[in-house]
């Protein structure tokens, strides 16, 4: 979840001079999307498939969380799993 947060408010590679600042209501947006994203407690080659690439990443982020929660002890041993 970090790393989508970090992704939504990171640069965009524009200088300041040249970005358009979002209105309130594309942030609300965006956030509302980010947090009602589906989180897929099992990952199918076809449900990788139907994922949008720019979706992909954050995917697989809430998966590993999914499958670690907070026992971090196992945490190597799921990561690696098939």
């Amino acid at each position: 979840m970090l790393f989508g947060i970090l992704k939504f408010f990171s640069w965009n590679g524009q200088s300041e001079k040249q970005s358009t600042n979002p209105s309130t209501e594309e942030i609300l947006k965006s956030f509302d999307d980010f947090m009602n994203r589906p989180i897929y407690k099992i990952l199918t080659k076809e449900i990788l498939n139907s994922i949008p690439n720019n979706n992909l990443e954050q995917a697989v982020i809430d998966n590993i969380y999914e499958q670690v929660g907070h026992d971090y002890e196992e945490e190597f041993s799921l990561v690696q799993k098939e």
